[in-house]
């Protein structure tokens, strides 16, 4: 028997990664999901085990909090984080190669249960019970809007460690990216030297094309200068990160970070060295002030 993606109870049903209704909103159903190894399938096959308090009660107010544009940055942090890690539990049930079942899954077990500890007490802020998060929301959290984007259009992606972020389109003309790991910090960096924000955010306003691929590649490319603590606590209480130093120090870039997350969102490898050699010489202090 099949057990929950969420919890430890027998699945008797099945959930969508890529929430029904934002697949009727956006009329994703018969649409196609790309794939690591660069197959595809719909998004309405994108359904891992699930048990029915998690599918249909436990998720229930987070999916209508995001659904009714109620959501705080905290739920949306989790929100996205039940699709990141939903996926990647899709992922290892589906063949590298279909003609080469020997070859194994897309995504091997112990890399698609990357940070399943984590993710799994930090649905526990659900369940109605004292719950905390250190810092809050846990990661940095962006809602962009982009009235200039084609009705109708979609644009997701999602991103793996050692990166762990994902951004996608919701109704209204918004676009939804959260970096699950850097604990806030590049979030408070931008809000510290307003034109990293306002930098990306005229992107997202001004230029249609830059869809959820280019902002989440944008993100990344402030993140992978940062050097941001790791320590996490998993307690009764919540989630713990260690202290955050209010000093981020700086590091210099490489083009191998920015050839692979701009390969991970899909963008070409021109835009990773055109980012790079912009990059190589705009960050010469040691650190950065986080607050």
């Amino acid at each position: 028997m099949q057990l929950c993606s969420f919890c430890d109870r027998p699945a008797d049903t099945k959930e969508h990664v890529i929430p029904q209704w934002l697949q009727r909103h956006f009329h994703l159903w018969d649409q196609q999901l790309g794939l690591w190894n660069e197959t595809a399938i719909s998004y309405r096959q994108a359904l891992i085990p699930a048990c029915h308090i998690c599918n249909n009660q436990r998720f229930s107010r987070l999916e209508n909090a995001v659904r009714t544009n109620d959501a705080s940055e905290q739920d949306l942090y989790l929100w996205a984080l039940k699709i990141r890690y939903g996926l990647s539990l899709k992922d290892n049930t589906l063949l590298l190669d279909r003609k080469s079942p020997q070859r194994g899954p897309l995504l091997p077990r112990e890399i698609a249960t990357y940070g399943a500890p984590f993710v799994r007490h930090a649905f526990r802020a659900l369940d109605n019970t004292p719950f905390r998060f250190s810092p809050f929301p846990f990661g940095s959290v962006f809602l962009f809007s982009h009235p200039n984007v084609e009705p109708g259009r979609f644009d997701f992606v999602d991103i793996p460690a050692p990166y762990w972020a994902l951004a996608i389109t919701l109704p209204q003309h918004r676009i939804l990216a959260v970096l699950f790991a850097d604990r806030g910090v590049t979030k408070r960096i931008m809000r510290r030297y307003a034109p990293l924000k306002t930098q990306i955010e005229n992107l997202a306003r001004h230029v249609p094309e830059a869809g959820a691929r280019t902002i989440l590649f944008q993100l990344l490319r402030w993140q992978i200068r940062l050097v941001i603590p790791s320590g996490v606590r998993l307690a009764n209480e919540g989630v713990l990160s260690d202290r955050i130093p209010r000093k981020i120090r700086t590091r210099e870039p490489k083009l191998a970070w920015y050839r692979q997350i701009a390969a991970n969102c899909g963008l070409p490898d021109a835009v990773a060295h055109q980012a790079f050699l912009r990059d190589k010489d705009a960050l010469q202090v040691p650190y950065l002030l986080c607050g």
